[in-house]
C-alpha cells in the first residue's frame, strides 16, 4: 500500500478505509465490475465484508455501513490529515 511506502502512520481502520477505496477506484476508472469472477469474488467476500455490520434480532435482521472504515469523506480527510502531518513536517 502507497501510504505504508510513503512512511504515513495510519491506524488498522485506516488502512482498511484504503483498501476499499482502492477497490473501488480501480472499479469507477474504467468497468462498474470486474473483468475476472475472482474479482468479483474477492471485492464482496473479503474486503466489503470488513466494512459492513450484520445484526439480527428475532426474526429481523439489518446490514449496516461500519462508519470506522467506510469509505465516506469523514474517513477520507482523517486520513488526508495524518498525510499532511507526515509530509508537512
Amino acid at each position: 500500500m502507497l501510504s505504508m511506502k510513503a512512511g504515513v502512520g495510519i491506524s488498522v481502520k485506516q488502512v482498511l478505509t484504503l483498501e476499499l477505496m482502492t477497490e473501488e477506484l480501480i472499479w469507477l476508472a474504467r468497468y462498474p465490475t470486474p473483468k475476472k469472477p475472482e474479482r468479483f469474488d474477492k471485492f464482496h467476500d473479503t474486503i466489503f465484508e470488513k466494512h459492513v455490520i450484520r445484526s439480527s434480532s428475532s426474526n429481523v435482521n439489518s446490514v449496516r455501513a461500519n462508519n470506522e472504515t467506510f469509505s465516506n469523506f469523514e474517513n477520507y480527510k482523517a486520513i488526508w490529515d495524518v498525510a499532511l502531518v507526515e509530509f508537512l513536517v
